[in-house]
Formats: structure tokens, C-alpha cells, sequence
């Protein structure tokens, strides 16, 4: 199976990716932004949406992945606060959107902050198997140094609670749909 990965620099074959997805990571803080950015060509990944633009962004399929902060705001008792909810979770998967799940975030924080992300991550990838919404799993990394190995990512979803099989998806079945798509355009 090919394994692909999202990362920022180029990602060397001993990896064990097949290829890499170099992302146009775009930011809005409105939807009439967010619909002049998303017009670029490539794999779109909205960074850090606000609830308004983020819900924008899934109704009309404007961008391929969404990253969400998973550090900003304040969890409740019963549940962790992120962007997806059940309504978003299925808009997602209606369309086709990616949630997108990376190692960068766990290793560059503290023991607190990490727990936190974990936690939300583990919500977020519980949603996502239970709408169908398509997950990625990818090392982000901004350096050489930060690059993950393929087996490192499989583990990782395998922790977020995906079966083998899903883990393996999550780090080919999507990005070749997207592949596909750029080789068309």
C-alpha cells in the first residue's frame, strides 16, 4: 500500500511515504476570505477556523482539510470542546471534507497542553468514525528534523482509535483522492 504524507518541506523516500502532499495552508477570519483564498489551486487546508467560518467552509466544500486550534477555549464536564459537532461531522462527510490529524501538534507542546490536544483529538477522531467524515493523519512538519515515519502515523491512529485497516486509509485512501483531483485541474 502507498502511504502519503502532508508535510511542508520535501519528505525523502526512507520514510516510508510514497509521496508527499505539500498543503496551501490558507487562514480567514470572514467567509468572503476565506472564498478569495480557497480559490488557489492544490490541497487546501483551512488553519484554525473561527465556528462562523469553519461551518462556511464544510456547507460549501471550499477547502480539501480543516486543521482545527485544539488549544483555544475551555472544555466542559461531560465533553471537549472542538469545532465538530455531530451537524458539521456530517456536512463533512456529505462533502467530502478532511479532518486533519498531525504529530507536529503533540511534539511541539508541553506535558499539559499535549494531554489537551490528545484528549481532543480522541473526541474528534471518535466523531469522525462515527459520521464517516475522512480523516487524514500527518506529521506537519515545518523542518527536517519533524518528519515522522509512516509506521509512526499508523500507530498514532491506531491510538486515536482506529482499526489497522482505517489507520492505513487515513494515510492513502484520501490523499490519492486528492491526487487524482490535482492531476486533473
Amino acid at each position: 500500500m502507498k502511504y502519503y504524507d502532508t508535510a511542508l518541506v520535501s519528505v525523502p523516500k526512507w520514510y516510508g511515504y510514497t509521496g508527499n502532499l505539500e498543503p496551501v495552508v490558507i487562514t480567514a477570519n470572514n467567509y468572503s476570505a476565506l472564498r478569495k483564498k480557497s480559490k488557489n489551486k492544490g490541497f487546501i487546508v483551512l488553519k484554525h477556523p473561527s465556528k462562523k467560518v469553519f461551518r462556511k467552509a464544510v456547507e460549501k466544500s471550499l477547502v480539501d482539510a480543516v486543521l482545527p486550534d485544539r488549544l483555544r477555549g475551555h472544555d466542559y464536564f461531560h465533553h471537549k470542546k472542538t469545532l465538530l459537532n455531530n451537524v458539521t461531522a456530517k456536512l463533512m462527510s456529505k462533502n467530502k471534507v478532511s479532518l486533519l490529524f498531525t504529530f507536529r501538534e503533540l511534539r511541539n507542546h508541553n506535558s499539559e497542553e499535549r494531554a489537551l490536544i490528545w484528549g481532543r483529538m480522541r473526541q474528534e477522531a471518535w466523531i469522525c468514525l462515527k459520521k464517516k467524515v475522512p480523516i487524514i493523519i500527518s506529521s506537519w512538519a515545518e523542518k527536517k528534523e519533524e518528519l515522522v515515519g509512516a509506521t509512526s502515523l499508523l500507530a498514532m491512529g491506531e491510538l486515536l482509535g482506529l482499526k489497522p485497516e482505517e489507520a492505513k486509509q487515513s494515510l492513502n485512501h484520501v490523499q490519492r483522492k486528492i491526487l487524482e483531483r490535482l492531476s486533473r485541474e
